[in-house]
């Protein structure tokens, strides 16, 4: 295994944390889950800030953000988009006809 494919191994782990993570916080956001007490620090009974849904999303979003560069920098990026571009042309094959 080369410094290359290392790199972007490493590189789409990261980026796939950071992903996982903007999507709890979206699934948070909307509502989904109830957990709470066991993401948001209590003291007497009583949370120590409540996060509201909008500011929930801006969370989901800066993680988003931060994992394009790391997509960007691992060459996965591109891989993706050709990926994504690969299976809408599967998709809908049959529909342009």
């Amino acid at each position: 295994m080369n410094i290359t494919t290392f790199t972007s191994i490493i590189g789409a782990a990261t980026a796939g944390i950071f992903l996982s993570l903007c999507m709890l916080h979206v699934y948070w956001a909307l509502g989904r889950s109830n957990v709470s007490a066991a993401v948001i620090p209590f003291q007497d009974g009583k949370p120590l800030f409540t996060p509201t849904p909008a500011i929930t999303l801006l969370v989901a979003l800066a993680l988003l953000i931060c994992a394009f560069p790391i997509w960007y920098s691992a060459a996965i990026l591109p891989v993706m988009a050709g990926l994504l571009i690969f299976a809408l042309r599967l998709r809908f094959k049959d529909s342009a006809a």
